[in-house]
């Protein structure tokens, strides 16, 4: 309250015929708004409190129970038809297993692969062969050469090389590199080069892991001046050779 209190209050509890003191009423007046513009004030601050604390209790409440949120729908990711071989002008059956990718581009920017097949080719029933060609942006696979071994020289499941093939130029001016099988799993397949020695790149087959698929970069052996290919283990020792013969296109 104001100074002005003590007068006020004395003047209302004064009796009928009490002579009050002089009051200045335009005081008075002044005080009891300044005071209601105080309570006004302090009112208008309380509800801005009250609505603040209202609005952060609601978020709080929205935070402590959330709507419940309905999962994404599953999705299945569509299957991936298996390759096709195309313009398969010897009838082969395959792919065989996962198709090889070389890392060998040709001059219309599609990858060789090195895919396992089976059927005229191979000329022995219950066997295997291995083709190489183009792998088309549809994922189907095109068939340049297929090497499989001669029955009449070893058994195409015998430990060692088998149908090991030349680098050589095809229609177009495509080169199809040196490539072969190997039964075992060598750690290392060596071949000389016009004197050097160069080391070939190996798959394992996914058909049969005994299996290792090999082929030599282009830049290594470009033509058909490859020598006989050796195989090593891990301890550099060197593992059965079995038929290395390095054949030309028949």
């Amino acid at each position: 309250m104001t100074d002005l209190e003590p007068e006020v209050r004395e003047t209302l509890s004064a009796p009928p015929d009490y002579a009050p003191r002089n009051l200045d009423l335009n005081q008075i007046m002044v005080a009891g708004v300044r005071l209601r513009r105080r309570r006004k004030i302090v009112t208008i601050g309380a509800a801005a409190v009250a609505v603040v604390a209202l609005f952060v209790g609601g978020a709080q409440l929205r935070q402590a129970t959330p709507q419940p949120v309905n999962p994404p729908a599953a999705t299945v990711a569509p299957s991936t038809p298996a390759p096709k071989i195309s313009d398969n002008g010897n009838e082969l059956k395959g792919p065989l297993g996962d198709v090889i990718a070389t890392g060998i581009r040709t001059n219309n920017q599609l990858e060789l692969v090195i895919f396992g097949v089976s059927g005229k080719t191979v000329g022995v029933e219950n066997t295997y062969a291995f083709a190489i060609g183009e792998r088309l942006a549809s994922g189907d696979v095109t068939e340049w050469a297929s090497i499989n071994e001669d029955p009449a020289v070893a058994k195409n499941t015998a430990p060692g090389f088998h149908a090991t093939q030349h680098a050589v130029e095809m229609d177009g001016g495509d080169v199809m590199p040196a490539f072969g099988y190997y039964v075992g799993n060598p750690a290392k397949i060596t071949a000389k080069y016009q004197n050097r020695t160069v080391t070939a790149k190996t798959a394992v087959w996914s058909y049969d892991r005994s299996v290792t698929v090999f082929w030599f970069d282009l830049a290594d052996a470009p033509s058909d001046a490859l020598g006989r290919p050796h195989a090593y283990d891990a301890a550099g020792a060197e593992l059965p050779a079995g038929n290395n013969k390095v054949h030309g296109i028949i």
